[in-house]
């Protein structure tokens, strides 16, 4: 039986290009399905699932960009690749530009270009497909927790087991589970995510000045990324809320998340140390804490620097508070939330990062928001740029950066002036 998920249709008018693509790749090992007709192509679609659909733009019967948007309504989720000639490039754009295709390629192409183009394409179709598996999983285990509403502790039992057998495949890789980890929080929460990421930058320049080093700095980074883990399936409006708005049944529930997050990631393998730092970011260095009442050197370091990041990124995302206050803030909690040498070390780095970068901050594309002036050039990850430095963002343009970066995604911090 065929694998469809490596199935490629090729539609050309032109009988020698199909042939030329075949024997392009013969040796891959992909499921090669050739028309020269658009038309037959179509009825090919309604019963052959396939991943990938390479059309020429000039045919007799209907244009590439008329056939791909026909293609896509039989089957959206097939990734689409337009062929054209250097006369056709404008028309092979705005089809992009309406989400019809992936990319496109002009011909006469460069033989390794195309096969690594092909490559790309069936890889990001394998990749989109598991991201819905991911997000569905997720659905359905964030509609589960809405059902359980009079049992506190049986509620969390039942979230503990069900993240712990989901995601139990991810046990083999280290990083890779962090990662996955990571896009869960983006997907249930995107400002959730955004937080991690930040807060996982934060903590490693923080460790790195408290003379942390090797493993500790990486375990310290990667419990960072992960601090906030037990959150997913608590309602989103619940974490929104300050900790005076919160109920005392809500306010008892996001308390567990510390517990609840030590409790998924002890349960991975080289994550154990992790998930110390992660049960216990909420301690105060006073005692008044959570879960554990832990207090002064009883929390462990790594856990006392994630405190300081958690609160800073908190803080400084606020457009009603600067820089100075943020700091003033933080000194202010020494003593009772935080640890005072901690804090100490915390002024002085955010102090210079602030001297270096002049006002830029770093935020995720879900950070992003109208008005916001661009601090450096925005590019996606083959290095299109999307958006030049000091362009000011407005709703349309956040529309079309969210397009271009499902095909072609937007690695990393973007920066813009605080």
């Amino acid at each position: 039986m065929e694998d469809t998920t490596r199935t490629i249709l090729m539609v050309d008018d032109e009988e020698n290009i199909l042939s030329s693509l075949q024997r392009l790749l013969r040796r891959e090992n992909y499921n090669v399905i050739t028309n020269a007709s658009p038309e037959k192509a179509l009825e090919i679609l309604k019963h052959e699932p396939v991943s990938l659909i390479i059309s020429d733009q000039r045919m007799p019967e209907m244009d590439g960009t008329e056939f791909l948007e026909k293609a896509r309504q039989i089957q959206p989720e097939a990734i689409r690749i337009i062929l054209t000639g250097y006369a056709d490039i404008s028309a092979a754009m705005a089809a992009i530009n309406q989400g019809q295709v992936y990319r496109f390629i002009t011909k006469p192409w460069n033989d390794l270009d195309l096969k690594a183009n092909i490559k790309q394409a069936i890889d990001f179709y394998h990749l989109r497909k598991e991201n819905q598996r991911l997000f569905e999983l997720t659905v359905q285990q964030n509609t589960e927790l809405k059902e359980l509403n009079e049992n506190l502790e049986r509620k969390v039992e039942e979230r503990t087991q069900e993240i712990a057998r989901l995601y139990k495949e991810l046990q083999s890789s280290y990083f890779k589970t962090i990662r996955i980890f990571m896009d869960l929080m983006q997907m249930y929460d995107p400002a959730l995510g955004g937080h991690a990421k930040r807060v996982a930058v934060l903590s490693r320049l923080l460790a790195e000045k408290c003379e942390l080093q090797g493993e500790e700095l990486d375990v310290v980074e990667a419990a960072g990324s992960l601090h906030d883990i037990g959150l997913i399936g608590i309602p989103r409006e619940i974490i929104r809320k300050k900790g005076s708005g919160r109920t005392a049944a809500e306010e008892a529930l996001y308390r567990q998340h510390p517990a609840l997050g030590y409790a998924i990631l002890n349960s991975v393998p080289k994550l154990d140390q992790v998930s110390i730092l992660v049960k216990s970011h909420h301690e105060w260095f006073d005692g008044a804490g959570y879960p554990d009442r832990l207090k002064k050197e009883e929390i462990p370091l790594g856990a006392r620097i994630i405190a300081v990041a958690d609160v800073y990124d908190h803080l400084s995302v606020r457009r009603d508070i600067s820089r100075e206050d943020v700091l003033h803030r933080l000194h202010k909690l020494a003593g009772a939330e935080l640890d005072p040498s901690v804090v100490s070390a915390a002024i002085e780095v955010f102090s210079a990062i602030k001297t270096a970068d002049r006002a830029e901050v770093a935020v995720t594309l879900a950070d992003l928001r109208p008005d916001m002036v661009l601090a450096r050039e925005l590019k996606t990850h083959t290095g299109r740029l999307l958006m030049p430095k000091d362009a000011v963002l407005k709703e349309a343009y956040l529309e079309k950066i969210k397009r271009f970066h499902e095909i072609d995604p937007i690695v990393g911090w973007i920066y813009v002036y605080r």
